[in-house]
Parts: structure tokens; sequence; C-alpha cells
């Protein structure tokens, strides 16, 4: 991905906390958004509460819960796009969207990050070289951890390491902090294939197979300087597949005043030979048996190896031009010989060592030989370090719904400032709500609005068609009902606090048969003295005239 879409956190900081952080901060951003919206919705009604006196009950309705959402979506229906309720579209919109949001913030928090890396210097502990050994064999675990780690580092095929940096570190490497001592300059041949022949002259490999002299020349070499090794797969009474391996190295120039080598050559071969007789007799010299061979290819490289620093007093540093420099042939059939035989076991398709891998495993065969001793030195290198990064969509967004939530605060803080009296004499939670209702009932005060149509439940039985269509009638009459309700009622501060058009229908009061005789208060006896408790009656007198209902006196 672009860098842009990316930002990068903190090294100290894990995936792990990150999207742990990420789920908190989400769905405290989607909380804090509903009632920055509910909020910033109900107070933008307050100035026409306090010019008019009575508005209506819609533009005090806040959206707080999904349910709450559904609840007004289900009431009002179709209507909910009208102008008018605009306010409360967008409240329910914005909650179920912040509610869908804080319940899938898990695998948002997952997508929104992502783990690089960066390179930086660090202080890393690795491994001198030294001019002491001549070989190594039988170490392919160590020699595959180095493979890894300079691939990973990237470290170029064009010389020898003076320095083996830890293979459990992830450095990279940085032409800048590296200055070896040796150079590597090779000529590559890719997979080329060849006619051989065993010819049972068992005096040198290059006898037993003649052709393999046009693999390395025994012109340019000395026997003394060659090196061959192999292994395979035998069945069915012949060799399968055979990993054949041959190295050749020489010194080629020489400094008699500074008593040092200064340049070397090194030819390494690898050669796949496929369906060759087995050698039977245990006494015989041969490597195999006399006869074709099915199939044959190689890839070799030839290298030149130069020493850049002349100084003959340096110690510390890489040893390519040892008395066995083509032990390494050795060594390669050793590292690739579990993958050789696996693969010809399993499906005869064998993997090509490359020169490119030729190369690479030279380099790891001398800096292995070289720091056996494990003499440990601490050097600064670059190292990649993993780290999180966070999505620029996600901080972007974020960052817009913060701003937003912030500002819906302020203008609720300013307005609350500006119109604190009608705030606080104005309901807007459902605690207030109900509050209010208890208060207005205390004060004998009634919501004046058409009844709800009766139901009554008959006995269980079977319904009918007619029946389910009359209930389905009774639900749609009952619906309309509600939503007029809703929509004609109005909220005022009056004493009356609620209100709906047309205006209540008028106090009527009961018949004088139908009224009860007034109780005989003056007739109830009263506590002794001695009693702890004490008891208090009051009689009010109310008339009812055109202004309606009033208290007249009270006679405690």
């Amino acid at each position: 991905m672009p860098s842009t879409s990316w930002v990068n956190l903190p090294t100290q900081w894990r995936l792990q906390d990150v999207q742990a952080a990420l789920n908190v901060i989400i769905t405290s951003l989607s909380v804090l958004g509903i009632f920055a919206c509910a909020r910033f919705c109900w107070q933008s009604a307050i100035p026409g509460m306090a010019r008019h006196r009575s508005i209506p009950i819609s533009d005090l309705i806040t959206v707080n819960t999904f349910g709450e959402a559904i609840d007004i979506i289900w009431l009002l229906k179709t209507r909910i796009f009208q102008r008018r309720h605009l306010k409360i579209l967008m409240q329910s919109c914005l909650a179920i969207t912040l509610s869908v949001v804080g319940l899938v913030s898990g695998p948002i928090a997952r997508y929104s990050t992502n783990t690089s890396h960066r390179v930086l210097p660090q202080n890393i502990s690795g491994t001198i070289a030294m001019r002491h050994y001549v070989a190594i064999l039988n170490a392919p675990v160590l020699w595959n951890e180095t493979f890894t780690s300079l691939d990973q580092a990237n470290f170029p095929h064009d010389q020898l390491l003076d320095y083996l940096p830890d293979p459990t570190i992830p450095w990279t490497y940085d032409h800048r902090e590296w200055n070896s001592t040796w150079s590597l300059d090779c000529k590559s041949t890719e997979r080329t294939a060849i006619t051989l022949e065993d010819t049972g002259n068992c005096d040198y490999i290059l006898d037993e197979l003649p052709g393999l002299q046009k693999v390395i020349s025994p012109s340019k070499y000395d026997v003394s300087n060659f090196s061959t090794w192999w292994g395979g797969e035998q069945n069915n009474g012949i060799n399968q597949d055979v990993l054949l391996a041959i190295g050749a190295a020489k010194v080629t120039d020489y400094d008699e005043v500074l008593n040092i080598n200064l340049e070397m050559a090194i030819d390494l071969a690898a050669v796949y030979l496929h369906n060759l007789s087995i050698q039977e007799d245990p006494d015989s010299y041969c490597y195999f048996g006399k006869g074709p061979v099915e199939s044959a290819s190689y890839t070799k490289i030839e290298c030149i190896v130069r020493r850049n620093a002349l100084e003959p007093s340096l110690g510390y540093i890489a040893y390519p031009d040892c008395s066995k420099a083509w032990q390494v042939a050795q060594a390669l059939v050793q590292y690739y010989y579990a993958r050789f035989v696996g693969e010809s076991i399993a499906t005869g398709n064998i993997t090509t060592i490359t020169p490119r891998d030729l190369m690479r495993f030279y380099q790891v065969w001398v800096s292995t030989k070289d720091t056996q001793d494990r003499y440990s030195v601490t050097r600064t290198l670059s190292v990649r370090v993993p780290v999180v990064q966070l999505s620029t969509a996600f901080l972007a967004i974020s960052i817009l719904v913060f701003v937003l939530i912030i500002l819906g605060l302020i203008s609720y803080v300013s307005a609350y400032i500006r119109s604190r009296r009608t705030f606080e004499e104005t309901p807007q939670s459902k605690l207030e709500w109900m509050l209010r209702g208890v208060r207005l009932t205390e004060r004998n005060s009634s919501l004046h609005s058409s009844p709800d149509i009766g139901f009554s439940f008959s006995p269980l039985k079977r319904p009918t068609t007619s029946q389910i269509r009359a209930v389905a009638s009774f639900m749609q009459e009952k619906g309309d009902i509600r939503r007029s309700e809703f929509e004609n009622a109005r909220y005022s501060d009056s004493f009356n606090a609620f209100d709906t058009s047309p205006a209540p229908v008028p106090y009527t009061p009961a018949p004088t048969q139908w009224q009860l005789p007034p109780l005989p208060f003056h007739q109830i006896p009263r506590k002794p003295i001695s009693s702890v408790y004490t008891s208090t009656s009051e009689i009010e007198t109310w008339s009812t005239g055109d202004e309606g209902e009033r208290l007249v006196s009270r006679v405690p």
C-alpha cells in the first residue's frame, strides 16, 4: 500500500495494545456522538421555546439508543421524511449508524491497523571473523540461519563478511555501515544440460565421467585444487537422483613484499544426474557403476575474490584464501542433501540450485568458517524495528467525529449559558420527562388528548379471517391515533405543561347526583396528647366557575 495510507505509531506500541485502545476509542466516539447529537438537536429548539413559550413536542424529542430510533421510526413510518421531522430522522439515522459502529468496533480496529517496520540504527551483537580456520563441515542448521539472515538483510553478493551479525536480529544492509576486506566478482552459468557416461576409469572423477571437464576444466585448476562430493537417492537398483558438487580454488595473485594473497579464483558447480548405475564393488574407487547417465545438467559460478585492504596486520577479517577453500563443495552437498533427497522421493522434481544460491552459500560458508571462535562484538547496524501503522482514513474520520462532538457540546454549553432558566425548566431526558409528569399529576394536571380506543379481550379461540382483519384494522387505527397525538402535542412552560392542537376539551363538572357528600373531618377523634404521633387535618374549599376550579380557603 502507498505510504500515505498509513501513519507510523511509536515503535514501543504493540499491535494488540493499539487494537484494544481503538476498540475503546470507537465505542466512546459512538456513545459521545449519539449524546452530542441528541443534546445539539434538543437545544436547537430552546430559542423557539424562549420566544413562543410553546413548541411542538416533536422538537424536544431526543433519540439516544438504537431501540429508541427503531421505536420512533416505527411510530412515524413514512412521515419521518417530512420536513418537520428532519431532526428526528437525523438523530435516528445517527443513533443506528453509531450503534452499529460500536458493535463492530473489533473488526474496524483490526482492519484500521497494520504492521510494518522502520529501519533504525541500533547497537547489535555479532561475531567477528578470524583467520584461523580452513573449513567448516556438518553445520546445516547454522548455515541455514546465516543464509536466511543474509537474504532478509539484502546483503549483496559481491563481497565477503568480516563481521557476522546475530542471525536472530532483523538487521538490514546499509553500504555506509560496511567496509568489507574482500570483494567477490562472479560469472554465472545457468542450468545447462550435458551428456555423461561412466567409463569405469576410477583414477579421478574427471576420468570416470569425462563430460565433467566441460563443467570445470582441468587445465584451469590442478587436481590437487579439486574437491568433489556427492549424495543422492537409490531406488530399484540404480542411483535415481544424484547431486554432485565440484569445487576448485587457487591463488592467482600474491604480494611478496606484504606477504599477503591479493587475489584468488574459485569455481563451484552443482551437477544433477538422473538414473545411473550403482557401484556394487566395495573395493572400487569409482563413484558410480559403468554405463551411460540417462540425463544430467549443471549450474556453476566462476568467481574472482580480491582483497581491498592491503594492510598485512589485519587479523579480524575474512579468510577465503585458506588452504582448503575447495571443501566448500562437500559443505554444499551437506546443506542441500535433505531437500534434494526429499524432492527425489516425493515427486522427482528437483529444485535447481541457482548460481545466485551458489554465491550466497559461498558467502555463508566463508563467514561461518571464520567466526567459529564466536568472538562477540557489538556494532551499530541498521535494524528493522517492528512498527504499528494506523490507517489515515480511519484517523481522519475519527478526528472529524471528535471535532463535531466538541462543536456540538460547545454549542450546547453556550446555549445553556444564554438560556439557563429555559434549559432548567424544559425536560430533555427520559428521567426529566417522568419527573415532570409526576409533578403535574400531583398538581392535578394532565395531558389532554383523545383517549385510545379500548380493546376488550375475548376468550381464547381460533381466529377467523374477519377477526384478523379487525385486529389489523384496529392496530392501524390505533397507530394513526398515536401518530396524530404525537404530531399535534405541544409543550408549554405554563401551568398545564402539555397541550394539544386543537385546544383541550373544557372542564365539565360532574352532575350533582354523582357528587359524594363531604367527609366529616370534624368528627375524627384526635390522638391523646401523650402520644408520640400527631395528626393534622385540613379542610379545603374549592369553587367552580367560568375560570375553572380554584381554591377558596383552607382551614387547619
